[in-house]
């Protein structure tokens, strides 16, 4: 069976893209992303060879938005049988009723809908209703795989919190600067690039904790960082799984994060906090102290290996299909 997944671009290195990457590691995968599709629509023969690829394809993986809103047209031109994957438990389309119309439209058109946690899919029925087609999928990561990479050396002078992901609402670095303002014996590395990175290192100025908070630029895998990091924290609003995380504890990393639905589900069995000063220093305080915890982790994550997920994939791609 030939799939195609269609998605916006594939220069951002979010967790949505860091999937598809390793969808087409499978000769039975290829990609087209909107970026190229917008620009094949200047060439004439562009646009014949795409429609050529396209009528190859047994069946089109729709990932994000706008590909969300585009997808559909796969269906209705070329006849495809299309999947669509929530990679999100929250959007800033959902603060308005009349997406809700729009979007409950669109989704009953995707012969299947995989949502990547229990929390994105409680959300989805929450914004759409009920709908038969909505199923759990849970991401996958390839544990044999480095994302990061450091000299096994720590700063033995300092603990140091690591957080990666993009400088933007959604992710709430600033919770992590202002901890460590109030916590001197603390460093915090931050990977990652966006809009609110000037935001952060300004605040990190204002806080004169510009010594303690090292901003790395964004890379990627595997990311290097300077020294070993004591632990992973994620501090996100609203999160679709938290990949990043499974990444660290895979990496040798000890890993905390929010309670928030998607990322909740995930840490279920792990330590997790509000999102305030006083919750998630009680929380660093009980990994510091536990030291089992990381051990109890690295065995955990072996059910979010990647060939499971695709077990778990290729039976919807069956299911659709037969």
């Amino acid at each position: 069976m030939k799939i195609l997944h269609f998605i916006n671009d594939m220069d951002t290195k979010g967790g949505a893209e860091q999937l598809v990457s390793q969808y087409i590691l499978n000769d039975s995968h290829e990609v087209l992303t909107l970026k190229y599709l917008k620009y094949s629509l200047f060439s004439i023969k562009k646009i014949y060879r795409l429609i050529k690829f396209i009528r190859k394809m047994d069946l089109i993986h729709v990932h994000l938005f706008p590909c969300f809103y585009f997808g559909i047209i796969f269906k209705f031109i070329f006849n495809k049988h299309i999947v669509y994957t929530e990679h999100n438990s929250w959007n800033r389309r959902r603060k308005y009723k009349v997406f809700r119309v729009i979007e409950r439209y669109i989704y009953s058109k995707y012969d299947r809908i995989t949502c990547i946690s229990k929390g994105t899919k409680e959300a989805l029925i929450q914004w759409i209703g009920i709908n038969e087609n909505i199923i759990l999928v849970e991401n996958g990561v390839n544990l044999s795989t480095n994302f990061i990479k450091y000299p096994e050396k720590r700063n033995a002078r300092k603990f140091t919190l690591l957080m990666i992901g993009s400088f933007s609402e959604q992710k709430n670095q600033t919770l992590l600067i202002n901890y460590v303002s109030k916590n001197l014996g603390f460093n915090l590395m931050l990977v990652g690039s966006g809009p609110m990175l000037i935001k952060c290192k300004n605040l990190a100025r204002a806080l004169n904790v510009s010594d303690q908070v090292y901003f790395v630029e964004a890379q990627t895998h595997p990311i290097i960082l300077p020294y070993k990091p004591d632990l992973y924290v994620q501090c996100s609003h609203w999160e679709g799984f938290g990949l990043t995380v499974i990444e660290a504890i895979s990496d040798g990393i000890p890993a905390i994060g929010s309670a928030v639905p998607g990322l909740g589900n995930l840490l279920e069995n792990f330590y997790s906090f509000e999102n305030n000063l006083g919750s998630l220093s009680r929380v660093i305080n009980k990994v510091k102290s536990d030291s089992n915890y990381f051990s109890y982790q690295k065995q955990e994550i072996n059910k979010y290996d990647f060939d499971y997920h695709l077990v778990k994939l290729d039976t919807v791609y069956n299911d659709i299909s037969s």
